[in-house]
């Protein structure tokens, strides 16, 4: 069996934190594998699958591919309630923003690697509807 790198979309030491504290019968979304799409060989450091498996086998988890299109028949409703819950301020998100194209292919990079924090926007240009101070 191979050997695999669990949770990149938090990290394996958040991964290894949180696995023994999960109760019986938790359900765990996989939602995302980016920091692996361009790797070409197994990572380095301990094996986690057999701790991983021993969890799952003891503890009863579940875990389930979570893909949003899934749930696109769901949208309409996601975006009126989203619209209010953002104008209402009950949502906060942050954005990590960079100014120039010129600067994309390494925030690019920056962004595979996990090293944004909030929705990652490159700004090639002014926004022309900003009201200038």
């Amino acid at each position: 069996m191979a050997s695999i790198s669990i949770s990149r979309n938090v990290g394996s030491p958040v991964f290894d934190t949180v696995l023994p504290l999960l109760n019986n019968f938790a359900r765990i979304p996989v939602c995302g594998l980016i920091a692996q799409y361009n790797t070409a060989e197994l990572p380095p450091g301990p094996d986690h699958l057999p701790l991983l498996i021993r969890a799952i086998l003891v503890k009863r988890l579940t875990f389930r591919g979570f893909i949003y299109f899934d749930y696109s028949s769901q949208l309409p409703d996601f975006v009126t309630d989203m619209r209010a819950w953002l104008a209402e301020g009950r949502i906060k998100y942050r954005e990590d923003i960079t100014d120039g194209l010129e600067n994309a292919p390494r925030e690019l990079i920056r962004l595979l690697k996990g090293e944004n924090f909030g929705k990652k926007i490159i700004r090639v240009s002014p926004d022309p509807t900003a009201t200038k101070r």
